[in-house]
């Protein structure tokens, strides 16, 4: 009887601990990490990269030696331009009007004569079909310039000459087309039936055409920006900047006023 009362004393000592800290505590079981695969590199290795650098053109510089002859099919661009293949050829020793270029006719008429001129070489070309030109050098612009003949050996800058359609460019030909010249102006072929500015200089006033173009549209977004109006009248003693000055007498029917000594300064109290 004693044991059993010792015994029974013992379990309920146990089921107070129990119930004083809890069932045991089981660690679970690790959770598997998942293995994470490193992601694939996209770039391409290095020597490659390096060798596709290597081959990129470099527009900075001219290119350097001797290309082939071209040959095939041939396109006129302008009056002395021709492509072959998708690769542009300016035709060596002479020098045509530009596409844009306008020309005065034989009564004083302007009209497009560098169109007019690409056209009927455009139709020469195609009635040569095959023409090949042989590499004389790189311009400035690292463009190929040629000495271009037809199948049947027709020089193309001796026909352009000959029909009037361009003048020798002595500074690059040496004067080798001077002759036919002199016979297309003195038969008054072409643009020789009129008068015409040279080509070098058209394209030095175009240029500057364009440059004072893109000034004055900078400008002009800078005014609008400024808010500058030549609405109203302004006068020195309102206008608080040269900037805002030389906007006003450029562009507003009053702005001349603002240069009372004409000199070319406006407000000088400003300026």
């Amino acid at each position: 009887m004693a044991k059993r009362g010792a015994a029974g004393i013992a379990w309920l000592i146990v089921l107070a601990a129990v119930a004083w800290h809890g069932p045991a505590k089981h660690k679970p079981p690790p959770v598997p990490t998942p293995k994470v695969e490193p992601a694939q590199r996209t770039e391409q290795p290095i020597m490659a990269h390096l060798e596709q650098k290597a081959v990129e053109p470099q527009t900075a510089a001219s290119p350097v030696g001797k290309p082939p002859p071209l040959e095939g099919p041939a396109k006129a661009v302008d009056g002395d331009t021709i492509e072959i293949s998708g690769k542009p050829v300016h035709i060596h020793g002479i020098d045509a009007p530009e596409f844009n270029q306008q020309c005065d006719d034989a009564k004083n008429f302007t009209y497009s004569c560098g169109w007019e001129i690409t056209t009927a070489f455009q139709k020469f070309l195609k009635s040569a079909k095959i023409v090949r030109c042989e590499f004389v050098s790189w311009d400035q612009y690292g463009r190929y310039v040629g000495s271009c003949t037809t199948r049947k050996g027709l020089d193309l800058a001796s026909w352009l000459v000959s029909s009037g359609l361009a003048p020798d460019w002595p500074q690059y030909s040496g004067g080798a087309y001077a002759d036919l010249q002199s016979k297309a102006q003195k038969a008054k072929r072409g643009i020789w039936s009129g008068t015409f500015e040279i080509p070098s200089l058209w394209r030095e006033k175009e240029q500057a055409r364009i440059q004072q173009k893109q000034q004055f549209s900078a400008f002009t977004s800078q005014a609008q920006i400024a808010g500058y109006s030549c609405q109203p009248r302004r006068y020195c003693k309102q206008i608080r900047s040269c900037a805002e000055a030389n906007w006003y007498m450029q562009n507003c029917s009053w702005g001349g006023a603002l240069d009372r000594d004409n000199d070319g300064i406006p407000c000088e109290g400003t300026c």
